[in-house]
């Protein structure tokens, strides 16, 4: 559970950087990454919860249709759980074309919940640029959650 409340902690202080200090710049989607690192290495239905209440806390913060996020990355999860089964997500070239597969999911299920509310909505390049990174990134932070976790655990401290 610990790993858990870190990995939360991690997604609300992203969520203040990215909805206060640069709203306005492309930033690689680190909650879409947090929730592909859970549902490949660790899912349960605790890593459901957390996934959900960063959608639910994305949705207030960033603004947008409340449980659009949630639905999404939902959707990733399950995807990601699947896909589990069939491959093995330790190359980066692996983690990056999957990571773009993901956050093209994720705009398309948000694009499909905002049209359907709004049907003037368009799809900025911004969210292109967004995608490309976060791919270009989830190597590199899933690595560094690897590390997290690594200190976090409780295996850790019996070493």
């Amino acid at each position: 559970m610990r790993d858990y409340i870190s990995l939360f902690l991690i997604s609300i202080l992203y969520l203040i950087i990215e909805s206060t200090i640069m709203p306005s710049v492309p930033l690689p989607d680190v909650l879409l990454i947090i929730v592909f690192y859970i549902a490949a290495k660790k899912p349960s239905t605790a890593g459901v919860f957390v996934c959900f209440a960063m959608g639910y806390l994305e949705d207030i913060l960033i603004g947008g249709v409340i449980g659009s996020t949630s639905f999404s990355f939902m959707a990733v999860f399950v995807a990601v759980y699947l896909l589990t089964k069939r491959l093995h997500f330790n190359a980066p070239a692996v983690r990056a074309l999957t990571a773009l597969c993901l956050a093209s999911m994720k705009v398309f299920l948000i694009y499909a919940i905002m049209t359907s509310i709004n049907s003037d909505l368009w799809l900025s390049s911004v969210t292109l640029v967004q995608v490309v990174l976060t791919a270009v990134f989830a190597p590199f932070v899933m690595n560094l959650l690897e590390r997290l976790e690594s200190h976090v655990s409780t295996h850790a401290f019996e070493r």
